[in-house]
């Protein structure tokens, strides 16, 4: 509202008749206009408030619309539960092998209710080939990598149990077992299991110790039903991949056994072996009798102490090859029944020394 109080003031100290007149035409007019705006106010607002209470009477008949819609849908919710149409199940679809490298994956191509899973399960990769052996000189064998020699030729190697260490010009090197250790068997692990719109999966572990993540899409409300211990196997086979899975137990305690089948690669195949390589040795201090599983330079150790033994005898003197030896000891002595130097020259080779 305006502010009238100068006017009032002017009123007050006015002395004159046309100064009093002036004063009251002037505070007139200031009231006049303050009415004029009051009422034109108060007709908007007449106006806004018959607009409010139209648009509050739409409101309430949208709210009542959706109060029966709601009211509908949860007595078809209630009927269908009634019927018993909340039973899900679950079934297997189809599995299918993808390319080495591409992700597992899992889809339901049946309903919310009545869901048919796809599984996508990648191949293992084919191994590489194994590059070609260097030459190397298998010098002996030591009990342990303290017992080495500071220092080795080139590509000298030693046997320690049943690693091979091989000298690289600065240290010896483990070139580990000299037969690789057999492939170790594929696993797959059932990760987090989540409530989603669409169903999918991804694997957050590694193509041979795979770790499925599940997003399953929720369904509608239905009987209780309770999930047990997934039980998971995967077998050490090898071929083409493929996967068994069966639902087992009462609605509260539902099973499910997924079974994976062949999911090992195929092994890799052999480096080639070196016709040229050289071997180097030591012969043996005692004989022995070769023994399976023996290395190359050990073999031809025992065989060096077992030539050098029999060489003496074998390969010189009157019995080469060991024949024509005596075959009694009546052979080696006199007429009284001593052996003597003379018996013995005249029945063995040369045998200074022996008598």
């Amino acid at each position: 509202m305006a502010d009238i109080s100068k006017e009032i003031q002017n009123l007050r100290e006015a002395n004159y008749g046309k100064d009093v007149r002036g004063s009251l035409i002037s505070l007139a007019e200031k009231v006049n206009t303050e009415s004029t705006a009051a009422k034109e106010a108060a007709v908007n607002m007449a106006g806004i408030a018959a607009e409010a209470v139209a648009g509050a009477d739409e409101a309430v008949e949208r709210a009542d619309a959706a109060v029966s819609s709601a009211q509908e849908a949860a007595k078809d919710i209630q009927d269908a539960a009634d019927r018993g149409d909340f039973s899900a199940t679950v079934s297997v679809d189809e599995v299918v092998t993808a390319q080495p490298g591409e992700p597992a994956s899992v889809e339901n191509v049946g309903t919310e209710k009545d869901a048919r899973f796809r599984f996508k399960i990648p191949k293992g990769e084919k191994g590489e080939k194994g590059k070609d052996g260097t030459s190397i000189n298998i010098t002996g064998k030591a009990d342990s990598v303290e017992k080495l020699p500071a220092e080795g030729e080139p590509n000298a190697a030693y046997i320690i149990g049943e690693n091979v260490y091989v000298w690289d010009g600065t240290q010896w090197k483990d070139m580990g077992k000299l037969q690789g250790p057999p492939g170790e068997s594929a696993t797959i692990q059932i990760g987090q299991v989540t409530d989603g719109e669409t169903a999918s999966v991804e694997n957050v572990g590694t193509p041979s110790q795979a770790v499925l993540n599940f997003i399953l899409p929720k369904g509608k409300d239905g009987r209780s039903v309770g999930l047990g211990e997934p039980e998971i196997t995967v077998d050490a086979g090898i071929g083409e991949p493929y996967a068994e899975i069966s639902i087992s137990g009462p609605d509260d305690a539902r099973v499910i056994s997924f079974k994976f089948h062949n999911l090992k690669g195929e092994p890799g195949t052999k480096g080639a072996i070196d016709e040229n390589a050289s071997v180097s040795y030591t012969p043996a201090e005692e004989r022995a009798n070769i023994q399976s599983g023996e290395t190359l330079a050990v073999i031809l150790g025992k065989l060096e102490k077992i030539v050098t033994d029999l060489k003496d005898v074998a390969f010189s003197g009157d019995y080469k090859d060991l024949t024509g030896a005596p075959k009694d000891v009546g052979d080696l002595t006199n007429e009284a029944g001593y052996v003597t130097t003379d018996t013995w020259k005249a029945n063995t080779a040369e045998s200074e020394g022996y008598v």
